[in-house]
């Protein structure tokens, strides 16, 4: 048994041959704020439209944060959630050397110890703790009298007397702002 050879016309081969295609070219690299990050006022107004908590931003500018230029928040981190019949949220927010997360509605410790190892103390006149670390803080206020979770609390690469400062200013903004209203 003898296998015959197809030969096909020189012609046929070019047309069957397949096209080339040019390489394709890498993209450019993108810098830390691409993908992953959205503007401040973006993430600030999807979270108030979910949670049932006036969404406001300290600002202090002996604690670093006179305005948010030059931050971005961080979408993966954009959280809201029903807690207790009430919709409460936090959000991340980065710059180049910090990053800050607000708690609105709902703050914790989230493990990393108790009221036995907070310091207490008062932001605009309402109880608070303050637990810090390594190199973050966590506040949280106002706090009942036995507990260790609270209404508000911010934490991040912040000093505990940097966040006191913040935390005044987001207490003066919250009594500031209007009411949300849940819908009931």
């Amino acid at each position: 048994m003898t296998r015959a050879r197809a030969t096909a016309s020189p012609d046929a081969m070019a047309s069957a041959a397949p096209e080339e295609t040019p390489a394709p070219t890498p993209e450019p690299r993108r810098g830390w704020r691409e993908p992953h990050y959205v503007p401040v006022r973006v993430a600030v107004e999807r979270l108030a439209r979910r949670i049932d908590f006036p969404v406001v931003l300290p600002r202090d500018r002996l604690a670093g944060i006179r305005s948010y230029r030059g931050w971005l928040a961080d979408p993966r981190h954009l959280d809201w959630r029903r807690r207790g019949g009430r919709m409460v949220g936090s959000l991340r927010l980065v710059s180049r050397r910090n990053d800050l997360w607000i708690y609105y509605g709902y703050a914790s410790p989230d493990g990393c110890g108790g009221r036995d190892t907070a310091v207490p103390t008062k932001v605009l006149g309402e109880p608070a703790l303050l637990w810090t670390y390594d190199r973050s803080s966590l506040l949280v206020w106002p706090v009942r009298p036995h507990g260790h979770t609270g209404t508000y609390g911010l934490s991040g690469s912040f000093e505990g007397f940097k966040l006191l400062r913040l935390a005044r200013a987001m207490e003066l903004a919250l009594r500031e702002a209007p009411p949300r209203d849940s819908g009931c």
